[in-house]
């Protein structure tokens, strides 16, 4: 599996990448932030979208298909926002603050959230629980 991310990928992958990619017998998935449409012949497409303020009117997907729907996760989100994307898995990822004490809070909000909306899984950053960079 190739994985495409960084940046924006959908503003430099092409067809000809992906056809070349497939060509070599690897599967290509996305991780975007749903901002332009991807007509690619992509395998898997993670969105983690990056509504500025949580702003209805920045919050437009411009996707037709996702396969999981990634939500950094502070407190403060406007989860309705969500409502109406359509994927097949939904993760919350607690926000990693950089404070311990405020990582730690966001954490159980998160835990706290997805316990009364059970289509949320949790999503975690394994890299930095086990401290590897």
């Amino acid at each position: 599996m190739v994985v495409l991310t960084g940046g924006e990928p959908s503003l430099f992958v092409d067809t000809p990448l992906c056809d070349a990619i497939h060509a070599i017998g690897r599967t290509i998935a996305m991780e975007t932030n749903g901002s332009r449409p991807v007509s690619l012949p992509i395998d898997h497409i993670t969105c983690s979208p990056k509504f500025e303020y949580n702003d209805a009117e920045t919050a437009k997907l411009r996707l037709s298909h996702i396969d999981e729907l990634k939500v950094v996760f502070t407190g403060k989100n406007d989860m309705s926002l969500y409502d109406d994307i359509e994927a097949d898995n939904y993760y919350l990822q607690p926000c990693d603050t950089g404070n311990l004490e405020e990582t730690k809070k966001i954490a159980k909000q998160t835990l706290d959230y997805i316990l009364q909306h059970p289509k949320w899984k949790l999503s975690v950053q394994l890299h930095k629980i086990l401290n590897v960079r």
